[in-house]
């Protein structure tokens, strides 16, 4: 919820396709006043979310994540995480909030894009106008339960403009692509000294 004053209602519709292309809706409801943390369920699934209010509010918008340099180091999946935290990325960054899922995929199959860009479940997150957006890049081994290559890619928070990044995932050199843009609460959010 952007710029939410009063208590927020979620609705949350979830599409499951069997083998048979039969298809299950599943609509839940719940409206959020206070907590951080709370849980939908119904007979079929439970739907965890978890709830952070920032003051000044930012978002970053994962423009893209492609291999850039060398051989594909996710032929048995990847996973792609961005973590927020209120230090700057010169600092030591341990306290991070909560992580954020881009994108899980594990075995073989792997979507790829044009120009090895890996197409991500979810891009934009919101972070505070301060800090450090830590894009974490993780490659599944065979077994596919365990990491056998990762990186990460420490931005600075922007008020806008893009900022891109590389990192190297094993042999090959990943570029990560961030666009930030304000969040405007009031008229005065307009003008940043």
């Amino acid at each position: 919820a952007i710029v939410a004053m009063d208590p927020v209602d979620f609705e949350v519709a979830l599409r499951v396709e069997g083998v048979d292309k039969y298809s299950v809706s599943i609509t839940l409801d719940h409206r959020v006043e206070d907590g951080t943390t709370f849980s939908l369920s119904s007979d079929r699934c439970v739907a965890e979310f978890n709830i952070q209010q920032l003051d000044r509010s930012l978002q970053a918008t994962i423009l893209g994540v492609r291999v850039t340099k060398g051989r594909w180091p996710f032929k048995c999946g990847c996973r792609v995480v961005c973590s927020w935290s209120p230090l700057a990325a010169t600092e030591d960054i341990r306290t991070t909030y909560r992580q954020i899922v881009l994108l899980d995929h594990c075995g073989k199959g792997m979507p790829i894009g044009s120009d090895d860009y890996l197409h991500l479940s979810r891009k934009v997150i919101s972070v505070e106008s301060h800090g450090t957006l830590r894009v974490a890049i993780e490659a599944y081994g065979k077994s596919r339960h365990w990491i056998a290559r990762k990186a990460h890619i420490d931005f600075d928070v922007q008020h806008c403009q893009i900022s891109m990044r590389e990192c190297s995932v094993g042999d090959a050199t990943v570029e990560v692509a961030v666009a930030w843009s304000l969040l405007v609460n009031e008229k005065a959010d307009l003008f940043l000294s």
